[in-house]
């Protein structure tokens, strides 16, 4: 049988581009990883939505649902960023693992700094990024995980396991779905 390639969606400043808000990359050698093992596509939310580098921050705010804001410039990029999530999630052929940048406003998985004003003073609690809570909700069976988790290998492989038993469920439900009896050529 032949081991499918699992697609796995990666924040492009890990290991990829230099794109981080202060124009960092994030050195986790996740790429030498894995690379060998699945197909890798680096995607920079913040990047997609027109915000260059190096950038003003963006916090997220909760204020009738979360907001995401860019204090040093009063733009509110919270409907840009939703219709990115949106098309890109939505785009996607295949996927079966995320890795997402730990603490971004968009792609934390829970530890994202939510503010809860706008305040300068403001108290915060974890929350997810806004692109990363959409993934979560629209991939509710695929592995989501960070690149400061993965740094523990026994986590590094959960993740890979959960990722290539989704690859195989996938493609094992492409094949009954191709040679079924009701397919029609």
């Amino acid at each position: 049988m032949t081991h499918p390639r699992p697609v796995v969606v990666i924040s492009r400043c890990i290991d990829f581009d230099s794109c981080r808000y202060n124009g960092a990359v994030i050195r986790a050698s996740l790429r030498e990883k894995l690379e060998p093992l699945v197909e890798l596509r680096p995607i920079c939310p913040e990047l997609e939505i027109g915000l260059g580098v190096p950038r003003d921050p963006v916090n997220l705010v909760r204020a009738g649902g979360v907001r995401m804001v860019q204090p040093a410039t009063g733009r509110d990029l919270t409907t840009r960023m939703r219709s990115f999530a949106d098309h890109f999630l939505e785009s996607l052929e295949a996927v079966d693992g995320f890795i997402l940048k730990s603490r971004s406003p968009s792609c934390g998985v829970g530890d994202a700094k939510v503010f809860d004003s706008e305040a300068a003073d403001a108290g915060h609690r974890p929350g997810a990024g806004l692109f990363a809570a959409q993934v979560l909700e629209r991939f509710p069976d695929v592995a989501v995980t960070d690149e400061a988790r993965l740094a523990d290998e026994a986590v590094c492989r959960t993740f890979l396991d959960q990722v290539f038993a989704h690859a195989a469920k996938r493609l094992e439900k492409a094949t009954q779905l191709s040679s079924g009896p009701h397919s029609h050529h």
